[in-house]
């Protein structure tokens, strides 16, 4: 497989959303509005340690958002947040025992490139704050940094932090637009 692609988890995640909010009509209704070679890929199952195309990953995004978001792009973070809860448990359990909502975030962007096979999260911090930064990432959209920010208002919510709240503060649709910049904020 070639091109940008994206691990099975971020799919299989937005799947279940859908299915859980929306039912079988629901998931059919996603199906019918994918690119055919993308509706095909879902119908033959994704497992969540295999790589697809990223492009599924923005299809299915952008479907579920014209579907039952309101256009904004804001369900993109629903379901950031969504795959953060029913990932990340399994995934960093050691992490939430012993670690502060910054010390998860770092260690989380140590492992961008397990999750996407191209860019780099990098994480600063500070009292109440981070600032997640996504530089190099080969095809860029709003979609997915949208659905990065839910990711990390759901990962503060896991380590304990009641108010979390993520802002996008650069949204790039093109690499030459430099990195994505989220920031982080909650009370300490």
């Amino acid at each position: 497989m070639t091109g940008v692609l994206v691990k099975g988890s971020a799919i299989t995640s937005r799947q279940r959303w859908v299915r859980e909010h929306h039912g079988v009509a629901g998931e059919e209704a996603v199906l019918g509005g994918l690119a055919a070679e993308h509706a095909q890929i879902l119908r033959a199952g994704v497992l969540r340690s295999s790589w697809v195309p990223f492009a599924l990953f923005l299809d299915l995004n952008l479907t579920a958002d014209r579907l039952f978001g309101s256009g904004d792009l804001s369900l993109c973070k629903a379901m950031g947040a969504y795959g953060a809860r029913v990932n990340l448990p399994t995934l960093y359990r050691i992490f939430f025992r012993v670690g502060s909502l910054p010390f998860v975030l770092k260690r989380a962007a140590r492992m961008w490139d397990v999750h996407y096979s191209t860019g780099r999260l990098s994480v600063t911090d500070g009292k109440g704050w981070a600032r997640l930064m996504v530089e190099g990432f080969a095809e860029p959209h709003p979609a997915l940094w949208e659905s990065v920010a839910g990711w990390a208002e759901a990962t503060g919510r896991l380590t304990g932090v009641k108010d979390a709240h993520a802002t996008l503060e650069k949204s790039p649709a093109k690499v030459a637009e430099g990195p994505a910049q989220i920031i982080l904020r909650w009370t300490p």
